[in-house]
Order: C-alpha cells, then structure tokens, then sequence
C-alpha cells in the first residue's frame, strides 16, 4: 500500500455517482478527443486510467466520511481541505497530477446532477478516461453552482440590469427544484446529503461554509409549486389552541 495526499477544493460541495450514470451526460457520449477531432494529450493512452480512478473513488470516499483537514491561509477564507488516501500500487508523476488536478479549484471536473444535457463544464477528458474503467465506482464531481454561492457573486448577480430576483432565488429555481425529479441522485449518500444541505443553505440566503463540518443533513426537498406542510402542533400547542377557543366561546 502507498498513501497518496490531495488538496480538495470546497469538499462540501461535492456529489458523486457511478460511471454507467456519468456517461449518459451529453459530452460524454463519445470520446472528447473524437469530438474535438484531436487527441489533447499524446500521453493519453499511457496512464494507468484503472488506478487514477480508484485513486479519485478513494478520495471520494473520504470525503463522504468527512475525513478532510481544513486548510488555512493567511488573510484568505478557508475553502480547501486536505485529504490523504491509501491506494494499492503508487502513481506515476503524470497520474499524481492527473488526480491531483480532479480536485484543484481551477481544474476540478465539475457539473451538476441536474446538467446532464448541458453536459459536463470542466473535466470531461479525465473523466471519460476515468469512466472507461469506472462502471461500479463512485466517482466525485465538484457542483458547478456552489461556487457561487458566495457574498461576489452574489452582487455581481444582484447587480446586473432587469435583476428582480435575489440571488439565491436561483438555487431554489435551477438547483434544488431540478434536483426534486432526479431519481437516480442517492440521497442516502453521505456525500450527496453534504451537497443538497449546502444547496439549501444557498437558497437561504446563506454563505455555505466549503469546509466546515456539522452541517451534513439536508431538509426533505419539496415538490416544485407546492406549499410545504407545516410540522404538526405539539401537545402544548394543541392545548393552548383549545384553551383559546374555550376563550372565545365565553365571550
């Protein structure tokens, strides 16, 4: 066994599923270098794709556990966590890099669950190499609009002309309401329910921390259009409603 350290960008941020579900996103249906009518690196074929899957699986894994590090700077947020994996055989340089960069904040492979037709925004070379030998792992992906949700974006958003709405308005409309009639998206995972409760966070107006701990349980989501149902009264609260009904009858 060899241990292998990566620095996670915002790992509360993350969701994953497996390879047979990732290739249905629609820049995913051929290869890359097919659709782009050039191979982009010339190296491609000479990786241990097996082993950069597992290796990006692994760290996936420890992020669904939680197990990450915060990393702080001096004068900066703290947005990235340090994560480190035990794989069964080393890496070469190039595969370092390769999963290494999975999880860069410039590189990381990033999409939506609810973006398959838009297709994948960053990454989809490395991980339609990944997915040739993927189908039964877990692989995780950065969401894409997490990354905005933060006090920059957010004027940025509220700023621009015709703007009606607030700003985390759109991670009820185009995150969570999508993510509703997604019925292969596992709420059961650890990592997933990391991701939805970051989401609502979002929607709330909130600043999702990327780093902090504690905040891994999301709320049920709700039927786009609906009203919510309210949680049923307590007993103390079904007292003093009749307690004010004997009131009004008495007067």
């Amino acid at each position: 066994m060899t241990s292998l350290v990566v620095e996670v960008a915002r790992p509360r941020f993350w969701w994953r599923a497996d390879g047979d579900r990732l290739r249905e996103w629609a820049n995913l249906q051929v290869s890359p270098d097919d659709a782009d009518g050039y191979q982009r690196h010339e190296d491609r074929d000479d990786q241990r794709w097996d082993l950069v899957a597992t290796a990006v699986a692994s760290v996936g894994a420890e992020l669904a556990a939680g197990a990450w590090t915060p990393l702080f700077y001096e004068d900066e947020p703290t947005k990235d966590g340090r994560v480190e994996v035990d794989l069964p055989s080393p890496l070469s340089p190039t595969e370092t890099h390769i999963v290494r960069s999975w999880f860069n904040d410039a590189e990381a492979v990033c999409t939506d669950p609810w973006d398959a037709d838009l297709g994948v925004q960053n990454g989809r070379h490395r991980l339609w190499d990944a997915l040739r030998h993927s189908s039964d792992l877990l692989l995780p992906i950065r969401g894409t609009s997490l990354r905005y949700a933060n006090p920059y974006a957010a004027s940025e958003y509220e700023s621009r002309p015709g703007v009606t709405d607030r700003w985390q308005d759109s991670f009820t409309t185009y995150c969570l309401d999508e993510l509703y009639f997604i019925d292969w998206f596992d709420h059961r995972d650890a990592l997933n329910r990391r991701f939805v409760a970051a989401l609502q966070e979002a929607a709330r107006g909130q600043w999702p921390d990327p780093t902090a701990l504690g905040h891994d349980t999301p709320e049920p989501l709700v039927e786009p259009g609906s009203t919510a149902q309210p949680p049923p009264p307590t007993r103390l609260q079904r007292i003093a409603a009749w307690l004010r009904g004997a009131e009004n009858h008495h007067r």
